[in-house]
C-alpha cells in the first residue's frame, strides 16, 4: 500500500474481510494499515472492545478502525467485523504479502554429493547442503545456512539467514526457522571419572513437525538416543533452550529465554511464559501455564496454572506476590511489639533457631 497507485478504498477492505460499513464512506481512501498509536488520517486500524486499549482509541489519530459494535467515542469511519483484531491480520496478509522468492539455487550454495533441492525451492548465497539431505518443494533457504548431511525439510518451509541444521535433523511442512537458530546440537551430557568431565556422546536426532516456529538464536538440542521433538503448530519464541530428549506437543507456546532441561515433557497448547525454568524430566500437561520466572521441579498438571520460586498454585503465588510489599512495615510492626514485650533480637533469634519461635 506503500507504493504509487496502491492505495485501496474502504469499502474494498471491508469486503475481503465480510465487515459492515457502519460510519463513514466506502469511497474513502485507505492508505496504510497502522496500530492506535502509530495511524494517520488516512489509515485504517482497530479496537476491539478491550478496556486496555480504550485510551490509544480515543486519542488515535487514524481515519477508520475496524471495531465489533459501534464506538461513539471514535468520529472516523467504522467497520463492523465479530473480531475485529482477526480481520486486521487477514487484511495485512492481503495488503503486505510475503515477498515472492524466485526457484533455484544461487551460484555460490555448495550441493554435497547426493543432495536433492526441489525444482520450485530456493536457495540463497552461501548456503551449504549436506551429502544426501533433501529440501522440499517451494522452500526457501536464505543465505549463510548450514545443513548437515542427511538432513531432510519439507515443503513450504522459511530457513531466514544463518542458520544451523546438524546431522538427520527433519522439518515438516511449513516450518520457520529464524536467524541464528541451531536446531541439533549435541545435548550437554557428561560422567565425571577420575579423569574429570566425559563426554557423552548424542547420536539421536532432531524432529520439528508441520507449521511449527522456531525464533532467533533458539538452541534445540538432539536426542541423546533417539528423538527431541517439537510438536505440529508449536511456537518457540526467541533465546529459547531445548535439551536433549525433550518433547513438546501440539500448538505449545514457549516464550523468549526459557530453559527446558532433558527428558521434559511438554503437552498440547501448554504455554510456558518467559524465563521460566522446567527442571530434568519434569511434565508440564496439556493446557497448563507456566507463569514467567517460575521453576518447575517436577509436575504441572493438565490446566494448572502456576508460578513463582519455588512453583506455587497462580491463586497463591498471586497472594504471596500482593503480600511481599507488605512484609517491612510487618517486621517494622513486630519490632515494636516484641520491644514492648521485653524481647530482644537476639533472643527472638536464639529462639527461632531452637525451634521455640519463629520471630524474625
Amino acid at each position: 500500500m506503500t507504493t504509487p497507485g496502491s492505495t485501496r478504498t474502504l469499502g474494498q477492505l471491508a469486503a475481503l474481510i465480510g465487515g459492515t460499513l457502519i460510519a463513514g464512506s466506502a469511497d474513502q481512501p485507505v492508505e496504510e494499515l497502522g496500530g492506535l498509536e502509530d495511524a494517520e488520517a488516512r489509515d485504517l486500524s482497530f479496537f476491539d472492545g478491550n478496556a486496555k486499549f480504550k485510551k490509544a482509541a480515543m486519542a488515535t489519530r487514524a481515519g477508520a478502525l475496524l471495531v465489533r459494535e459501534k464506538v461513539d467515542f471514535f468520529k472516523g469511519a467504522q467497520v463492523q467485523t465479530p473480531m475485529p483484531y482477526i480481520a486486521f491480520q487477514q487484511l495485512v496478509r492481503e495488503v503486505y504479502p510475503e515477498p515472492v522468492v524466485p526457484g533455484g539455487t544461487h551460484p555460490s550454495a555448495v550441493l554435497a554429493p547426493g543432495a536433492a533441492v526441489d525444482p520450485t525451492a530456493s536457495i540463497g548465497c552461501g548456503v551449504s547442503l549436506g551429502p544426501n539431505s533433501r529440501v522440499g518443494a517451494r522452500t526457501v533457504i536464505y543465505p549463510g545456512t548450514y545443513i548437515g548431511r542427511d538432513v531432510v525439510i519439507g515443503e513450504d518451509c522459511v530457513l531466514h539467514a544463518n542458520v544451523t541444521l546438524y546431522a538427520r535433523t527433519r522439518l515438516g511442512n511449513r516450518v520457520i526457522v529464524h536467524s541464528g537458530a541451531v536446531i541439533g546440537s549435541d545435548g550437554f551430557g557428561y560422567r565425571r571419572d577420575e579423569n574429570g568431565h566425559q563426554k557423552i556422546r548424542h547420536v539421536g536426532l532432531v524432529e520439528v513437525h508441520d507449521d511449527a516456529e522456531i525464533g532467533a538464536n533458539c538452541a534445540i538440542d538432539r536426542g541423546t538416543f533417539g528423538r527431541t521433538v517439537i510438536g505440529k503448530g508449536s511456537k518457540l519464541d526467541n533465546l529459547v533452550h531445548v535439551a536433549h530428549n525433550v518433547r513438546i506437543g501440539e500448538h505449545a507456546l514457549v516464550i523468549a529465554q526459557v530453559g527446558l532441561a532433558g527428558g521434559v515433557r511438554i503437552g498440547s497448547n501448554a504455554i510456558i511464559a518467559g524465563q521460566a525454568g522446567i527442571a530434568d524430566h519434569a511434565v508440564v500437561g496439556d493446557a497448563a501455564i507456566v507463569m514467567p520466572q517460575t521453576a518447575v521441579p517436577k509436575r504441572v498438571k493438565p490446566g494448572a496454572v502456576v508460578g513463582g520460586t519455588p512453583m506455587l498454585p497462580a491463586p497463591i503465588y498471586i497472594k504471596a506476590m500482593a503480600a511481599l510489599r507488605f512484609l517491612p512495615a510487618l517486621l517494622d510492626r513486630m519490632r515494636v511489639v516484641e520491644k514492648k514485650l521485653g524481647i530482644t533480637a537476639a533472643a527472638a533469634t536464639t529462639k527461632t533457631e531452637d525451634g521455640d519461635g519463629s520471630s524474625p
